[in-house]
């Protein structure tokens, strides 16, 4: 959730309204996400880099993804990365 944005070398805040929020799309065809995520989630392997950009069904993979494994995951959306923490701890 970007609630700003860089120019020139500074960060300036976005208007509220510019912000974008996970609440409306992340509800939005839970069942086809449902489906899709633990097999997503076993396709990664050891050793992988996996770079996993943010977004609603992300946001719902990362559960499937605290087993222990030894892949780097590299988290785009400090959304994502706040909840990987939590799961993770």
């Amino acid at each position: 959730m970007a609630s700003s944005e860089r120019s020139n070398g500074t960060r300036r805040a976005l208007p509220r309204r510019a912000r974008r929020s996970f609440r409306g799309p992340q509800q939005i065809d839970m069942e086809s996400k449902s489906e899709l995520l633990e097999p997503a989630a076993d396709m990664i392997r050891d050793g992988q880099v996996v770079l996993i950009d943010g977004g609603t069904t992300n946001l719902e993979l990362l559960p499937y993804l605290s087993r222990e494994r030894s892949a780097t995951m590299l988290l785009t959306a400090h959304r994502l990365r706040w909840r990987w923490r939590i799961i993770r701890s």
